[in-house]
């Protein structure tokens, strides 16, 4: 079992380049890294700023699997 966790965006970005070139994920955790994905790019790109940017982040957290 492995756990990822991170304090700032550039090694959250150093993540998203590695799992995109090694494709080490199965199947359902690929599609949870997908939505991870849209969320971090959400906050990259400052939107998470907004209400709707706020609620599309909620949106994805409630299809996310533990």
């Amino acid at each position: 079992m492995y756990s990822y966790s991170s304090t700032n965006f550039k090694i959250a970005y150093i993540f998203t380049k590695y799992f995109y070139k090694y494709l080490l994920l199965n199947a359902s955790k690929w599609i949870n890294f997908i939505k991870w994905r849209k969320a971090y790019q959400i906050v990259q790109r400052k939107d998470h700023l907004t209400l709707d940017g706020l609620a599309k982040i909620r949106k994805i957290k409630e299809n996310l699997r533990d």
